[in-house]
């Protein structure tokens, strides 16, 4: 799910992408949660959080805001 999508959904999650494992997949929440993605930016306006479902690695994310200080 494209962080555009997330922004229309504040607070909910949604399935950003399945990797080969779950190190991929939480090495593309830090990036996320860093902003380091023009997409995902401000740093801090999204969560990530990657799981393992049915064997297969799964990164889930959230729009939380951008915070008084954006």
């Amino acid at each position: 799910m494209a962080a555009a999508a997330l922004k229309q959904r504040p607070g909910q999650w949604g399935i950003v992408g399945t990797y080969k494992n779950i190190g991929s997949a939480s090495g593309v929440g830090i990036r996320i949660k860093r902003g380091a993605t023009a997409a995902y930016r401000p740093a801090g306006a999204f969560e990530a959080v990657a799981r393992t479902v049915h064997g297969e690695a799964r990164l889930y994310a959230r729009y939380v805001g951008e915070g008084p200080d954006a």
